[in-house]
């Protein structure tokens, strides 16, 4: 008689699979999160040789045939059990890998046969012999590679029905295993009320039995343990003593990489006399007990209460720093203490669930013992998450929406109903479950915000700490760089899509989902005719991103040493620009061809873009062949003074689009580079910076011209920015005409500089008025006789 799964030796082995407690559990957890990142990045720096593989050679399609054949043959013993299953599930759908990209390659190969066969046309009587050969060649080797196709074919249709057949088998154990039924909570409370002694005879004989430190350690291993504690202590002592008070004096900027930072210091720091001391007696113990095949107690203690001092150190950095610490997360500092205290409780019980679950005690215990146990377990951290989960309405983000919630409190509910009823591995996986997708949504969140926070941060560079770093990276220390931005976005995705992979195997019973996803990614599916592979499209971003950003790079580290050079401004910002749109137009190239597409096909775009452009874009394109005249021929430059219609100003900067002009108000205008090429455009500074300034004068009629002539001359030879070293034509007035009120005169002079022309003016208009108040020149303003007519009432005849 088969017993049910909660009084079954055999199905014990999955308890710390169904188990949400356990801190094998959690610590897989932890493991597979961390084991993914790491993958993910080599999977991406694999795909290069992954996609040199085109076809797979006879000896591996046969050695496919035999492996297929072994598993047939395995798959129909009785006693097979779920993990078999699963490893031959996974050899199938590899093999399915390997026969569908045989069958890709061996029908591109035929398609190829039977093109080279149509161009030798139709079989005639009379056909040279090196014709006859060349057809006899082609057809034999269409023949091969027919052959290999529809030996890949059958062999793929084989191992599919054989997959079905395991899925089948496999989908059948799980289910029996999952909802196989128990004892319900009061038969179980009933046989523990019968013999309540046993829960503490039966562990503590066991445990003194067992007892590694009073049975099997070492004076030497006790002497190590003791001395690496007290040293822990010290350090975390002295640690505290330094670190704290130079936290307290320094000067932290209010951004969320700041405070996450301060935070982590500070409390780390204060909390080091405890973690590290716990953390140096569970390596000892690890290293002393690492021979053994079941988990001592002392070491399941040291294990315990290393998770629990490091959970409580992630809480408190995360939601109650130590000051002066400061919240990082958006969270108000109310709310942020309450599920501290709340997920503390819960990291307690999960520590109390594996010191009781996965230890040595546990082995000594009844089986009525331990079902009581796991259940009053598990209906206390069902409370206790639930607790936490009704604070999540407080937050920001998605965690606060209701479906959330009230779904994950729901699967909580059925469980524990599961668990009292008997079906103890149903609940066991639905506990998994819903803490798995807690862990793993908070992780995953809280690396987006940080993320975010720092590309915002070096995508803006507000403060010095960050202008510093984006002078390390050896980009421009100030300005707004879109770079980040992109960056952004696309680390965003690739953490949500890293939660979606985590949510999948978090709630995937069969890994089924899982290696056909993996399939998916890794060789792609077909839409139509187009067969899009999701990693090659991710690297290819990536790789994209790499590539700008080494662009970006660049053009730093050649702008810094351009700006050594003798090299003209405008010259040295037109070769950075092209450099970039060159940089850029590489990644895009790059990324495409490592994306599959097939450039042969962007003749078609190209058409379909030119139609666009005959339509409506004919103005950006336009502008955009402007923009390359301009920077090619360089008619202006980045800083020349230059004057637009009625726009005045000096270039900032030249797109491949557009040209912005700052005025002389600090305004900025957007012109479009056609205007700049088809319109009139005075340039001051074209050629070089000098420039003529003319400045107007008008004396009173009886005034000595020459005494004039000479004090203007004397004022232009007299300023410092005035040429008069024979670079340019000396200063000259003109005496210009016989006005109304005056005598007007032209002082005309060449300036070094024409950014200062209009302070030259004004300087030499200042010294003209005191050199003329000094010389008794009086300089007129126009002068008007004014008659007034005043009207006078008509005259009243006098009454008759």
């Amino acid at each position: 008689m088969i017993l049910p799964s909660r009084y079954n030796p055999i199905d014990m082995q999955i308890q710390a699979r169904f188990f949400p407690t356990s801190f094998r559990s959690v610590a897989q957890a932890y493991r597979r999160t961390g084991v993914l990142l790491i993958a993910l990045m080599i999977l991406l720096g694999g795909f290069g040789t992954t996609w040199a593989e085109e076809t797979s050679n006879p000896d591996e399609i046969k050695q496919i045939v035999e492996k297929v054949k072994t598993i047939e043959e395995g798959y129909k013993r009785e006693n097979l059990g779920i993990s078999e299953l699963r490893d031959y599930s996974k050899q199938l759908i590899a093999f399915k890998q390997v026969t569908g990209k045989c069958m890709e390659t061996e029908q591109a190969a035929l398609d190829k046969a039977d093109a080279d066969l149509k161009q030798l046309g139709d079989i005639k009587k009379k056909e040279s012999k090196e014709v006859l050969k060349l057809r006899k060649q082609q057809e034999t080797a269409r023949s091969l590679t027919e052959a290999r196709l529809q030996e890949c074919t059958a062999l793929n249709l084989r191992i599919q029905t054989s997959q079905d057949l395991v899925d089948a088998r496999l989908k059948k154990q799980l289910e029996v295993r999952l909802f196989a039924r128990g004892d319900d909570i009061f038969d179980v409370i009933a046989l523990n009320l019968k013999q309540p002694v046993k829960w503490f005879t039966q562990s503590w004989d066991y445990a003194n039995k067992n007892s590694w430190l009073f049975n099997k350690a070492t004076a030497s291993q006790i002497n190590w343990l003791i001395g690496s504690s007290i040293v822990a202590l010290l350090w975390g002592l002295l640690f505290r003593w330094r670190c704290l008070p130079w936290v307290a004096r320094r000067q932290w900027s209010d951004t969320t990489a700041s405070r996450f930072m301060v935070s982590t210091v500070t409390t780390f720091t204060h909390d080091a006399p405890i973690v590290l001391p716990a953390l140096a007696i569970t390596l000892c113990m690890a290293i002393f007990t690492s021979d053994l095949k079941s988990v001592p107690v002392m070491a399941a203690l040291s294990y315990g209460l290393s998770f629990l001092f490091v959970a409580r150190l992630i809480i408190r950095i995360s939601l109650n720093p130590t000051p002066p610490g400061q919240l990082f997360l958006q969270v108000t500092p109310s709310v942020a203490k309450q599920l501290a205290q709340r997920m503390q409780v819960l990291a307690v019980l999960m520590m109390i669930g594996y010191l009781v679950i996965d230890t040595l005690v546990w082995a000594s215990l009844p089986e009525f013992a331990r079902s009581l146990a796991r259940s009053a377990i598990r209906v206390l951290l069902a409370i206790n998450i639930v607790w936490v989960l009704w604070l999540f309405q407080h937050l920001a983000g998605k965690l606060r929406h209701s479906w959330f919630r009230y779904g994950l409190s729901l699967v909580l509910v059925v469980a524990v109903v599961a668990d009292l009823t008997g079906y103890s591995n149903l609940a066991g996986w639905l506990f998994r479950s819903v803490f798995g997708t807690l862990v793993a949504t908070g992780m995953v969140f809280t690396f987006i915000r940080l993320t975010r926070d720092l590309f915002i941060s070096l995508e803006y560079a507000r403060t010095p700490a960050e202008q510093r770093f984006r002078r390390m990276l050896g980009l421009p220390s100030e300005g707004h760089l879109a770079f980040f931005f992109w960056m952004r976005v696309l680390v965003s995705l690739g953490f949500w899509i890293l939660l979606l992979w985590l949510l999948i195997l978090i709630w995937d019973l069969s890994s089924g989902a899982v290696l056909q996803i993996e399939s998916y990614i890794r060789d792609g599916f077909m839409i139509g005719e187009l067969r899009i592979v999701p990693s090659r499209v991710l690297f290819a971003a990536v790789t994209m991103a790499v590539l700008i950003a080494l662009t970006s790079w660049a053009k730093g580290l050649m702008k810094t040493q351009l700006e050594r050079s003798p090299m003209e401004r405008g010259t040295r910002e037109a070769m950075i620009t092209m450099a970039g749109y060159a940089g850029v137009l590489i990644a895009i190239i790059v990324a495409l061809g490592m994306a599959g597409i097939d450039f042969a096909n962007l003749a078609l775009i190209a058409g379909a873009l030119s139609v666009g452009i005959g339509f409506g874009l004919q103005n950006i394109v336009n502008n955009f062949i402007s923009g390359l005249i301009l920077l090619f021929e360089r008619p202006i430059k980045t800083g020349d003074w230059i004057v637009v219609n009625n726009t005045e100003g000096y270039v900032k900067r030249i797109r491949i689009r557009s040209t912005q002009i700052q005025t002389f108000d600090r305004a900025d205008v957007i012109v479009p580079n056609s205007e700049l090429i088809s319109g009139q455009v005075t340039n001051w500074m074209l050629s070089d910076t000098t420039g003529r300034a003319r400045i107007p004068i008008g004396v009173a009629y009886g005034s000595d011209v020459q005494k004039v002539k000479t004090i203007l001359l004397r004022i232009a030879d007299d300023h410092p920015d005035v040429l008069t070293d024979g670079s340019a034509p000396e200063p000259f007035v003109l005496f210009r005409e016989f006005a109304d009120s005056s005598l007007n005169f032209e002082l005309r002079c060449h300036i070094r500089n024409i950014d200062n022309r209009l302070r030259v003016i004004s300087d030499i208009n200042f010294a003209i008025d005191k050199a003329f108040r000094e010389e008794g020149i009086t300089i007129p303003f126009p002068q008007r006789d004014v008659h007034i007519i005043h009207d006078q009432p008509p005259r009243e005849e006098p009454a008759a």
